[in-house]
């Protein structure tokens, strides 16, 4: 396996009308402590895409698509996670913000322990309040996971291996 620092990743954000918050997304997304490549996948969902959002930074590349599936968050992430082929994926919501160590992070211990996903947990602001949310690693089972909504394992803390998302955990359910 290649060194956590080497790898490219492929994040997708799925969009749809909200160009101000995707711009925010955008920067925390480029701001990525992570070394090797971060290829974003704007997916605009029932909306027209903004092309000049495309980069070709070497290290921070945007590419722009069109959602050719299924209208709806699912359909965009599925089509983000087909236009891409980096090693890991990430999601992250046009209305979120990553810490700049996010990604680093999470390599690093998918490096370490060899497992296939990672989820951290997130800070969810509400005016001047902040709510701290960890995933307990217990309710991260799949018995606990397919019985409840586990609102700590948000969609934008999720990294996982491109191999296990496609061939065996499989696509996003349109």
């Amino acid at each position: 396996m290649a060194e956590p620092d080497l790898v490219d990743v492929d994040v997708v954000v799925a969009t749809r009308n909200r160009p101000a918050l995707l711009a925010q997304a955008m920067t925390a997304i480029r701001a990525q402590d992570h070394p090797g490549r971060v290829i974003t996948h704007v997916v605009f969902d029932q909306s027209l895409p903004d092309p000049t959002l495309a980069s070709d930074d070497p290290m921070r590349p945007i590419v722009v698509h069109t959602n050719r599936r299924s209208p709806g968050l699912a359909g965009a992430r599925n089509t983000g996670i087909l236009a891409g082929s980096a090693p890991w994926v990430a999601f992250c919501d046009d209305d979120d913000l990553w810490l700049p160590h996010k990604l680093s992070s999470q390599l690093a211990v998918l490096a370490r322990t060899g497992a296939d996903t990672a989820v951290s947990g997130i800070i969810v602001e509400y005016g001047d309040h902040a709510a701290v949310r960890v995933p307990d690693p217990a309710a991260l089972g799949l018995a606990n996971l397919v019985r409840n909504r586990v609102m700590e394992a948000h969609p934008s803390t999720v990294t996982v291996r491109r191999t296990a998302l496609v061939d065996s955990i499989g696509l996003v359910d349109e």
